[in-house]
């Protein structure tokens, strides 16, 4: 081995250390690339370092700089997570809003409801960006393959979705798609707690859970597909509304 591979081999092993430093200390920011070297690629978490050709100089190295994951990074693909889950979560609360609307025969609180629900749609986007745009609290640490992880849950969602509406017209009980679909989508955000690094999508999950259950309570009980309707879309765009505004807010 000469003298120019050992100072390579030491300069990538002193890169490694540091990055299992950053690692332990939660700035991963799910961040995956690889240490180029001779015959292999070595997996690493943020950096990725190309091999300097002999000769080795100060000169030819400057032209290839390693190439470090940063707070900056960190920082903005903190922001960026959070502010599209508060998005969605706030889209889909207005979803759920007027599902609920719909099941209410008064046509001007029907329409009440869907006016109140797109102004709180609003306010939850410009909480979403303008918080967003402030400090973190603290930097997410996403597992590796988060976005893989992220894809499956949703795909299993859609498909469940889809399942339960069948089944539900298939047994001749279209009351129980509401609460159904509202339990496949409080399901769902158990794994996003995790894959997304958001504690707050773990109560979300949990008080969708209890909406659906109050939901299939309520349509058991002999109540009409309108009444529950209104439940369990009024409960679902409370839990998703009040979500958005704290992950927008607390971060």
């Amino acid at each position: 081995m000469t003298r120019e591979h050992r100072i390579e081999m030491s300069a990538l092993n002193a890169l490694r250390e540091s990055c299992d430093t950053e690692k332990r200390r939660g700035r991963r920011c799910g961040a995956a690339a690889y240490i180029r070297h001779r015959f292999h690629d070595t997996r690493a978490a943020g950096m990725t370092v190309r091999p300097w050709p002999k000769p080795v100089s100060r000169a030819w190295r400057s032209l290839y700089p390693p190439a470090m994951t940063t707070d900056t990074e960190c920082l903005t693909l903190t922001q960026n997570l959070r502010r599209r889950g508060a998005i969605v979560l706030a889209v889909f609360a207005l979803v759920w809003a007027f599902a609920a609307g719909s099941g209410i025969a008064a046509m001007p609180i029907s329409v009440t409801v869907g006016a109140v629900g797109a102004v709180l749609t609003v306010v939850a986007v410009v909480l979403a960006f303008r918080g967003a745009a402030g400090p973190a609290r603290r930097m997410v640490e996403l597992p590796e393959k988060w976005n893989r992880g992220v894809g499956l849950v949703n795909a299993v969602e859609v498909v469940a979705v889809f399942a339960v509406i069948a089944a539900s017209n298939a047994t001749g009980h279209a009351e129980l798609i509401p609460p159904g679909i509202c339990l496949v989508v409080g399901l769902h955000f158990f794994p996003l707690a995790r894959l997304f690094d958001q504690w707050q999508y773990r109560w979300t999950a949990v008080l969708l859970t209890a909406v659906a259950v109050v939901g299939v309570v309520v349509a058991l009980a002999g109540s009409t597909d309108e009444t529950v309707r209104v439940v369990v879309g009024a409960g679902a765009a409370v839990v998703l509304w009040l979500s958005s505004f704290h992950v927008a807010v607390r971060g």
